[in-house]
């Protein structure tokens, strides 16, 4: 079984480590799981595909997404369960409103390679220009994600927004503008927490926007035509392609489509059991070294990451808030200082642990902190089980890269090198 017992190549470096992982899973170069892996997620979702085509996930089956641009793989995809509240995401011509506009239903290709993306059509009037949908989210106080898949027609600007701006965090509500032909995103007048545009493959882009309210309500959802404004002098048949829209709480996450009612995915869960992980693990020593893409910001502040839990944590990529802080834990006591902050979403993250009796070192991306600290640091009480992008609920909504693991506790120099 390769995909678990190779050898690391002996690099230029005399630091790095030459000695053989008991595991190692490399999940960008080998687009499967190794059958020691447990992958749960009792629902179906959707990814980009290799080919850059928005493809459907079945029940428990993993997702290794890729850039649907680069055509680069990103990793085994873990996020936490989400509700898509848009009914009919891809049918714009039932649960919206259309204003100042008209639809056009299964008009071009969309992002899944179906003929299946709308095109909403201005009129020859002077107004607003737009799709709405008050959605069936129950009131709320929380921060919300409004996204849509946008492609240029004879328009090339989109804009975003809910409604009743004064009802949203800083003021100025949570509205943004988004420039299909420059590939840019501004705010518009408002104050949204978060708000970006994401290309895709064929033409298509991924524009979203978060804000939280400020009152208790019931988010209402706007994708309008804008044409140096929103409210202007429209031209009959001028417009733009749409598809896939969805709200959800927290923040962008993959997209869900729904029909007459809103649709759940489960959260992704990946682990090793302590049975099957016995073999492989050494109680008195080892290293764990992850590469993954930091989290977008989720339901919970905290989570784990990758890392042995259960009992106890060896973590190397535990998170808090904008900052790792990896975790050595044994008996519910935390042996190990460390903070590694300013961490910003979606970075690409290399997080290495190695223990011992009263010998612990971690260090991320090749910084160590200085007030670093493992005081009488005990091995861990027993086997524990591999957990992979932390998954079950709140998840770490991120990308794993690569775990190794050592049953020997590597140099401190070595785990230096494996994460430059």
């Amino acid at each position: 079984m390769s995909i678990f017992r190779s050898y690391q190549k002996k690099t230029s470096s005399l630091n790095h480590p030459i000695i053989r992982p008991t595991l190692n899973f490399n999940f960008v170069n080998n687009n499967k799981l190794s059958p020691l892996i447990t992958f749960t997620r009792n629902s179906q979702t959707t990814y980009f595909d290799k080919n850059g085509i928005l493809q459907t996930a079945g029940i428990n089956q993993p997702v290794f997404e890729w850039d649907p641009v680069t055509k680069r793989c990103l990793g085994l995809r873990i996020w936490e369960g989400v509700t898509n509240f848009l009914l009919y995401s891809e049918d714009f011509t039932t649960t919206w409103i259309a204003s100042g506009a008209t639809i056009v239903a299964n008009s071009i290709a969309a992002p899944s390679g179906t003929v299946t993306a709308d095109k909403i059509v201005e009129t020859a009037t002077t107004g607003e220009h737009r799709a709405t949908q008050v959605t069936s989210m129950s009131a709320t106080t929380s921060a919300v994600t409004f996204s849509v898949f946008v492609k240029a027609a004879e328009r090339t600007s989109v804009r975003l927004a809910f409604s009743i701006l004064t009802n949203w965090s800083g003021g100025g509500g949570a509205a943004a503008i988004f420039d299909l032909s420059n590939i840019t995103a501004r705010v518009d007048n408002s104050t949204p927490i978060a708000y970006g545009i994401i290309p895709c493959s064929n033409g298509w882009f991924r524009c979203y926007i978060t804000g939280i309210p400020t009152t208790s309500i019931v988010p209402t959802c706007n994708a309008f035509i804008y044409n140096n404004a929103s409210s202007y002098n429209g031209t009959a048949g001028s417009g733009l392609h749409l598809f896939g829209a969805q709200l959800n709480f927290g923040p962008l996450a993959p997209y869900i489509p729904t029909t007459t009612s809103s649709v759940s995915t489960q959260a992704d869960e990946a682990f090793i059991s302590n049975t099957d992980l016995t073999p492989y693990f050494n109680i008195n020593e080892g290293t764990l070294y992850v590469e993954d893409k930091s989290g977008v910001s989720n339901s919970q502040s905290n989570y784990n990451g990758t890392g042995f839990t259960n009992p106890g944590r060896i973590l190397p990529s535990y998170r808090v808030s904008n900052a790792v802080r990896p975790a050595y834990t044994v008996n519910n006591i935390n042996y190990l200082l460390f903070n590694y902050s300013g961490v910003s979403p979606e970075i690409d993250l290399r997080s290495c642990m190695a223990y011992k009796y009263n010998n612990i070192f971690s260090n991320v991306n090749n910084f160590i902190d200085s007030n670093q600290y493992a005081f009488d640091a005990p091995i861990p009480a027993s086997i524990p089980r591999l957990t992979i992008g932390s998954g079950g609920s709140g998840g770490s909504n991120n990308y794993v890269k690569r775990v190794t693991y050592y049953n020997r506790r590597l140099t401190n120099s070595q785990c230096r090198s494996l994460t430059r």
